[in-house]
């Protein structure tokens, strides 16, 4: 079997990434319940929706890359133009502090 029809082989890398990510956001959940500074709480948060962002916005690049290189310029503009507005969304959010 080519290594282009097994489809595991595509979602190894993110696949992997996920694992990491839910690893990494687990352990931090513990320190901060173990563990109460505000400081470590927010780092928590914070990794937990980048990692509930990222991972979505990697499938969003990866299908925008693959409509690129078949030529389906539609497709492609449109995984773009999501990419950006979440980018942009992103900025505004850091930038305005979110504290609310």
């Amino acid at each position: 079997m080519s290594p282009l029809a097994d489809p595991s082989s595509r979602y190894h890398g993110l696949v992997l990434y996920h694992r990491v990510a839910l690893v990494v956001c687990a352990v931090a959940g513990v320190l901060a319940i173990s563990k109460p500074p505000e400081t470590l709480a927010r780092v928590a948060t914070v990794a937990a929706v980048a990692t509930a962002t990222i991972s979505p916005m990697m499938r969003v690049a990866w299908l925008g890359v693959r409509w690129w290189r078949r030529r389906d310029f539609a497709f492609a503009l449109a995984a773009t133009g999501l990419l950006v507005l979440v980018t942009v969304s992103l900025v505004v959010a850091v930038v305005m502090g979110g504290d609310g």
